[in-house]
């Protein structure tokens, strides 16, 4: 009997305690600041040229090998011209990020990714760098 009245005092405390639940995709939940999403390119400020080098620093770490990097030398500087990324198989682990000698990889906020053609998880040069222009994050919006 005592077991029944603590189960019954429980429920009645979880029926006037608030909501934890998210009634996604109506509602989006607010991604924390070290959060990882889809990677993206830097670009500088300044210049409006993209920061990656082409070294392959993040080709070499990663894991699943999901990135494909060269580059082309040009005036004694290195320039990349190639780079591209398979999300369809990226863990998301943020390696890439983190040994970056020149800080041009960052993980963005974007983790809604569901598609459902393959083709459309190949990222390349361009599609990463669209992702670096600067943006509200939407759910500040509302």
């Amino acid at each position: 009997m005592e077991s029944i009245i603590k189960s019954m005092i429980q429920t009645f405390k979880n029926l006037v305690r608030r909501s934890v639940t998210v009634l996604y995709p109506y509602d989006k939940i607010l991604v924390p600041e070290r959060g990882r999403g889809l990677p993206m390119l830097q670009i500088d400020p300044d210049t409006h040229r993209i920061l990656c080098t082409g070294c392959g620093e993040c080709v070499k770490i990663c894991p699943v090998g999901v990135i494909r990097a060269s580059s082309i030398s040009a005036e004694g500087k290195s320039k990349v011209k190639e780079f591209s990324i398979d999300i369809a198989n990226c863990i998301f682990c943020g390696l890439c990020v983190q040994v970056c000698p020149e800080n041009a990889l960052e993980m963005t906020y974007k983790y809604e990714l569901a598609e459902a053609d393959l083709s459309l998880f190949q990222y390349s040069l361009e599609d990463l760098v669209e992702h670096a222009r600067p943006k509200v994050r939407e759910f500040w919006l509302g």
